[in-house]
């Protein structure tokens, strides 16, 4: 709970006492794990300091705490977990990684921390979805983290399982500025997904009646 709150005095002083740092609550997060989610970067330190794990996963997800830290968007504790040698490549049981995590949520300051460090940004998710960052961001109507992703040398072009580019996915939630970015780079307008739907088939529906599903891989 001291962790989770930031409370660096209290965390000094149960390690003082000898408080294991790698005992996890029954969904499998660790002390640093809940000290990354929330960016207290200082108590990150202490508890690493002190012998924790920073590989260690939750039991729901999957994910470990640099997934958790760049998809609240900590840029302090991102950079504090890479340089503890946290793998920016780590895949959760979805296969989102952190910079799936980072692009989701619009986090582009993170992006490029991850990418700096090795990052892959097109690496695809291993769910039935099969999404990679740059899809993900279009989807989420992410302009300035689909314009980084793209200098990054995203490939417009690639298509997820349902075979949807970012231009698709872009078009099908209405993303104004970012099809008009996509355009610009020139994304291929007749890329059409497996089910034979074009970005401005995609673009012409309303919900219920749109012709695909889920346009992102869920929880980060």
């Amino acid at each position: 709970m001291a962790s989770l709150k930031g409370h660096e005095a209290i965390v000094r002083l149960l390690l003082e006492k000898r408080a294991h740092v790698n005992i996890c609550a029954k969904n499998g997060c660790s002390p640093v794990y809940v000290a990354s989610e929330y960016g207290h970067t200082d108590v990150v330190d202490l508890l690493v300091q002190a012998g924790a794990e920073i590989h260690l996963t939750d039991t729901e997800n999957g994910n470990v705490p640099l997934v958790v830290a760049a998809a609240k968007g900590h840029t302090e504790t991102v950079q504090r977990l890479l340089e503890l040698g946290a793998n920016p490549n780590h895949q959760n049981k979805n296969g989102c990684s952190p910079v799936h995590a980072a692009s989701q949520n619009g986090h582009t300051d993170v992006v490029d921390l991850l990418v700096q460090a090795g990052a892959d940004i097109h690496l695809a998710t291993t769910d039935e979805y099969g999404s990679v960052p740059l899809g993900i961001a279009a989807a989420k109507g992410h302009t300035e983290t689909v314009q980084r992703l793209l200098e990054l040398g995203a490939n417009p072009n690639q298509q997820d399982k349902n075979g949807r580019t970012a231009l698709f996915k872009a078009s099908l939630e209405g993303h104004e500025a970012v099809v008009r970015l996509l355009l610009e780079k020139r994304a291929d307008v007749n890329i059409c997904a497996k089910n034979g739907c074009s970005p401005v088939y995609a673009a012409s529906q309303e919900w219920p009646h749109r012709c695909s599903g889920p346009t992102s891989p869920g929880r980060s």
